[in-house]
């Protein structure tokens, strides 16, 4: 399961994995945000499984797939706890082994996130790796 594949780094690593591996599209799902981008990626990859949803408010649909999934290729903000929160969950309900989010930093840096807050909301806390290092352990 691949989420979002329609961005920067969900694309190119969409697009890297395929580049040498083209028949693991029949083994790939990826969440679709719309029709729209639904369309282009079966068009580019017609194998590939495309279910629709986003990231903030469909959260069954990314528990059920994550239920299903033996890898998770998660590229979404980390200020999407709710969608991490549906993986999870589906993990613990299915096959699932290994869980890769690379995303930012964004709820390190705003603690109010974690409480359903913005990137926007608050202080934002600096961390830096020569000067109190040791907040970063």
């Amino acid at each position: 399961m691949l989420t979002p594949q329609s961005g920067y780094v969900g694309g190119d690593i969409l697009h890297a994995l395929l580049e040498g591996n083209a028949w693991w599209e029949e083994y790939i799902t990826c969440l679709a945000r719309s029709p729209s981008r639904g369309a282009a990626l079966s068009a580019a990859h017609p194998n590939i499984k495309v279910v629709y949803g986003d990231l903030e408010d469909h959260h069954t649909i990314i528990e059920k797939e994550a239920s299903k999934a033996d890898i998770i290729l998660h590229f979404a903000s980390s200020d999407l706890v709710g969608a991490a929160s549906a993986i999870q969950r589906g993990m613990q309900k299915g096959v699932g082994r290994y869980w890769i989010h690379r995303s930012g930093t964004d709820i390190s840096l705003n603690p109010k996130i974690l409480g359903g807050g913005r990137d926007n909301d608050g202080e934002v806390k600096v961390y830096d790796d020569w000067e109190h290092v040791e907040e970063l352990m």
